[in-house]
């Protein structure tokens, strides 16, 4: 049961003890009720139309009166949920009888007015998620049968009242997703009902006192995403009824205390990104309850405990990002209940155990950055059809990969990269219908493309950089081959042939502009699987982890192959791709005009090619562009000018034939400085004079060049090498030679 729940079942309690009639004496409420419909501003769903003399107030949209003795009094007022916009007005407080405020999930703003702290009746007070900021009233302790307070979701600062730790009924507190400061408050231990405390998301320092072992009815604590440090008090565990206990991204270090085993209802433990040190506690295998542990990202040694086996109701283990050692656990997966295990990034070995195929209920396994040895169990691809991630890239695995990926399998992303695999890409990988991401880069694989993925209708990304894979990419007769393909690298591999146009020109991921994705800044993966879709791609010439990856990003990568031909035409209906790399191959012909219009290109890298003739001026329209390399090729003419192309270095354009302008120090007419971009001159302006100017110039400065070096041979021939000759020609040549540093190209996994 989440907060939410709770808070909705204990507002539905109250509501239910109350009835509502129509009083007959008085109408006192009236005039604070209409104030409220006077600070609301935009009502969309019209719930205050109601809210006139037709009607009695006690008959209005979320209002309730009670019975006798509070006949013709508010009790309730329950708005939520409503997308009202304004504020709360002070005559909020001259609702003397008032004991529930619901106003959660709306867009209210403005500060929590101090009259609510009059509300001496007052119960449940839920304005959960809106817009409200400043500080939490300092008398709200005056509300003494408060039972429940919700201020989660707001824009509220400062630090929690003392008087909070004077609300003897207090039974949930939620301050999440705000920005309190300070430390909090230990007199909260004085609050002997308080059974949900969620404090998630802010910026509390300080320690976690031992006072909270006071909290004997306390079942949910929340206090993850704050600045927390020292250890965890060890009176915490004295709380026997808590259920889920959530410390996540704090500063806590110290060791996991042994007495944990005190919670015997314990059903979730999270201490993920913190300092904890030293071993698994032992007893912690006996909380029988134990549903979901999460470990991951601290300094924790020592081996994975053979004991999780006891945990039968465990379904989800997250060891990693620690520094475990030793061999996985045989028993690990006995609980028929496993869903979701990662250990990755730690230092395991030995090899992957059989019994964790024996888990049909696998949704999750990731075993990478270790080192695992051995073969992949053939069983390993198709023991679970709940299997959506498989990972165990970055270890020392070797040998085929199983050819068992059986027909009806859900995996959604499969991670093979970095270890030493061999053999062909297996053709059973065409049953994965599901499959969103493959990577099986940095291996020893080796055959031809793999060309059965081809009609794989969710596939987004394909890695298959750094093998041995050769031969033609070939065409497809497929309709539409790779339908979503996003992501493609295959780099240092040594494939031939022309460049595979019947793929490129059906990449139709690449050909969507990001509005017609409507996708924002969603990941891949989700919310919930993101960060098992990381890879290592080259990204404007530095391989690059990119720990998730974003649905807009696209990338083409088949760099350091043995490509021919000439560059497609057609690459330019790629109109949203990202990154191009089609660097060191053997490409010749000249750069398409077409390029330009690629308008989403951040990174072009054509270098250490054949390429030839001019750079085409419609690239400068590429106004993203951010990295480009043209280097080592047979380039001539002009360098564009204007937007992006101001920007690159000599870099960019070196070891071409005959490239000038700037940043050359061959310099065009006129091209000192990218000042400003030189005027756009049409077909009816004076572009003939200036193509005139251009021609002499050159031919000037052809004459000069060839009587210098007229002249200079004369006096070679006649004086045998004079030393200052010499110095000025050896001399430089010897200082650019000692410049050159050799390139390593690191391959990162």
């Amino acid at each position: 049961m989440n907060f939410r729940s709770a808070w909705s079942l204990l507002i539905l309690a109250h509501l239910s003890a109350l009835v509502t009639s129509i009083p007959t004496e008085t109408d006192i409420d009236k005039l604070p009720l209409l104030a409220i419909k006077d600070g609301i501003s935009r009502d969309p769903f019209g719930v205050m139309s109601s809210w006139n003399s037709s009607f009695h107030y006690c008959q209005w949209f979320g209002i309730s009166c009670g019975p006798p003795p509070y006949a013709g009094r508010v009790t309730t007022l329950d708005l939520k949920d409503m997308m009202l916009v304004g504020s709360i007005p002070p005559q909020v407080g001259n609702l003397s009888f008032l004991r529930v405020i619901n106003l959660g999930n709306n867009s209210l703003r403005g500060e929590i007015p101090q009259e609510i702290g009059s509300l001496s009746e007052l119960q449940v007070l839920n304005l959960d998620s809106n817009n409200f900021e400043g500080m939490i009233p300092s008398n709200l302790s005056y509300c003494s049968e408060l039972r429940f307070i919700d201020f989660s979701n707001n824009d509220l600062i400062g630090k929690i009242p003392q008087g909070i730790g004077q609300l003897f009924q207090l039974e949930f507190l939620g301050l999440s997703n705000n920005a309190f400061e300070g430390e909090i408050p230990s007199n909260l231990s004085n609050c002997s009902n308080l059974q949900f405390i969620f404090l998630l998301n802010n910026n509390f320092t300080g320690e976690i006192t031992q006072d909270i072992g006071h909290l004997f009815r306390l079942q949910y604590l929340d206090f993850s995403q704050n600045a927390l440090e020292g250890n965890i008090p060890s009176s915490l565990f004295n709380n026997s009824d808590l259920q889920f206990i959530n410390l996540f991204n704090n500063k806590l270090d110290g060791e996991i205390p042994q007495d944990i085993d005190r919670l015997s209802r314990l059903n979730i433990i999270i201490l993920q990104n913190n300092n904890f040190h030293g071993k698994i506690p032992s007893n912690l295998l006996n909380c029988s309850e134990m549903q979901s542990i999460n470990l991951a990202s601290n300094l924790l040694s020592g081996d994975i405990p053979e004991e999780f086996g006891r945990l039968v109701q465990l379904q989800n283990l997250y060891l990693h990002n620690n520094s475990f050692g030793g061999e996985i656990p045989s028993n690990l997966s006995y609980s028929s209940n496993f869903q979701f295990l990662n250990l990755a990034n730690n230092e395991l070995l030995g090899n992957i155990p059989q019994s964790i195929c024996s888990d049909s209920k696998f949704q999750f396994l990731d075993l990478s950055e270790n080192r695992l040895s051995g073969l992949i169990p053939q069983c390993l691809v198709n023991f679970s059809k709940n299997l959506l991630v498989l990972r165990l890239g970055n270890n020392s695995l070797h040998g085929a990969i199983p050819e068992t990926f059986s027909i009806g399998n859900n995996l959604k992303a499969i991670g093979f990269n970095g270890n030493n695999l061999d053999g062909p890409i297996p053709t059973a990988l065409a049953n994965c219908r599901f499959l969103e991401v493959l990577n099986l880069g940095n291996n020893k694989l080796n055959g031809i493309f793999p060309s059965w993925l081809k009609s794989l209708p969710s596939l987004q990304v394909l890695v298959l950089r750094s093998n041995k894979l050769h031969g033609s990419i070939g065409s497809s007769h497929a309709k539409s081959p790779f339908p979503k393909l996003r992501i493609i690298d295959l780099s240092y591999n040594s494939f031939t042939g022309e460049l595979p146009a019947a793929y490129i020109i059906n990449l139709r991921a690449m050909m969507m502009t990001r509005d017609e994705k409507n996708v924002g800044t969603k990941y891949m993966g989700g919310d919930y699987y993101s960060e098992s879709y990381s890879m290592t791609l080259t990204i404007k010439g530095i391989d690059t982890v990119l720990e998730r990856i974003l649905f807009i990003f696209t990338t083409i990568d088949f760099s350091c192959n043995r490509f021919t031909g000439e560059i497609l035409i057609s690459i330019g209906k790629l109109i949203d791709l990202r990154l191009l790399n089609i660097s060191h191959n053997n490409l010749t012909g000249q750069i398409p005009s077409s390029i330009g219009n690629m308008s989403g290109l951040e990174s072009l890298d054509l270098s250490t090619n054949q390429l030839v003739g001019e750079i085409p001026s419609q690239l400068g329209s590429l106004t993203f562009l951010s990295a480009l390399n043209l280097s080592k090729n047979r380039l001539i003419g002009p360098i564009p000018r204007g937007n992006q192309f101001n920007t690159f270095g000599n870099d960019s354009y070196a070891e071409n034939l005959a490239l000038i302008g700037f940043p050359l120090s061959k310099s065009c007419t006129g091209d000192e400085a990218p000042k400003e971009p030189p005027p756009v001159f049409h077909q009816d302006d004076d572009s003939t004079f200036f193509s005139e100017v251009h021609w002499k110039v050159v031919a000037l400065g052809y004459g000069c060049g060839f009587l210098f070096g007229v002249v200079s041979g004369y006096l070679v021939f006649l004086t045998g090498k004079p030393k200052w000759f010499v110095r000025i020609i050896e001399g430089d040549q010897y200082q650019s030679q000692k410049r050159k540093v050799p390139r390593r190209v690191r391959r990162r996994h």
